[in-house]
């Protein structure tokens, strides 16, 4: 016989978190999923890494700054990027 249900995953999810959202949150959510074929958990997966990633970037940005401000900023640690935000 053939196996049912969904193939197994080396890390599945298995924990389930419930959260509040307004009606408008929730159906933007369901429209964003809809629209880019993605579930809901891929939605919200996406967007925190990207949130991780940007919080990643801007504490990199702060340290830099720092670092420059105090004068302890060497050739070997300048930061090259085409980020305006950066210069």
């Amino acid at each position: 016989m053939a196996g049912r249900g969904r193939p197994a995953s080396d890390n599945p999810r298995s924990v389930k978190v419930d959260i509040r959202l307004t009606s408008d949150e929730k159906a933007r959510l369901d429209a964003y999923a809809e629209r880019f074929g993605l579930t809901k958990t891929q939605v919200l997966m996406k967007a925190f890494n990207e949130l991780e990633a940007k919080k990643s970037i801007d504490l990199k940005q702060d340290e830099y700054l720092c670092l420059k401000t105090i004068g302890r900023m060497t050739a070997e640690d300048e930061i090259t990027t085409d980020d305006e935000e950066w210069k």
